[in-house]
């Protein structure tokens, strides 16, 4: 989560920056409803309407977007795939590792669930 800046930006908001902050960055980040946010923040102490919150993300919302979007690591065109088979309980088990195109030689590869 970016920290907020005390600009001009905040006045005249009931709240403090950092719980605007919190409820947009979180609005933005994960797969929340704006009710869901305003029950995470109603279990911190914190009572808002989802109102409140809409309107936040409306002003505050597009500059979090844009950093979590920047911060989001790239996903690669080439992937490799490592298959190891194990024998475990008289049964044939397979585990896949994927690595991608942009990590180096020397980085760990990553389970990987396929389906």
């Amino acid at each position: 989560m970016t920290k907020p800046k005390q600009s001009g930006a905040f006045s005249g908001h009931r709240f403090p920056p950092e719980i605007i902050a919190y409820a947009v960055w979180a609005y933005h980040r994960f797969p929340m409803s704006l009710r869901d946010v305003e029950d995470l923040l109603a279990t911190r102490g914190v009572v808002v309407s989802y109102e409140t919150i809409r309107a936040w993300a409306a002003k505050f919302g597009s500059k979090y977007a844009r950093v979590i979007r920047r911060d989001h690591p790239k996903v690669a065109n080439k992937w490799h795939l490592n298959e190891v088979v194990l024998p475990v309980d008289s049964q044939t088990k397979c585990k896949f590792f994927t690595k991608t195109e942009s990590c180096t030689e020397d980085e760990e590869w990553e389970p990987t669930t396929v389906t």
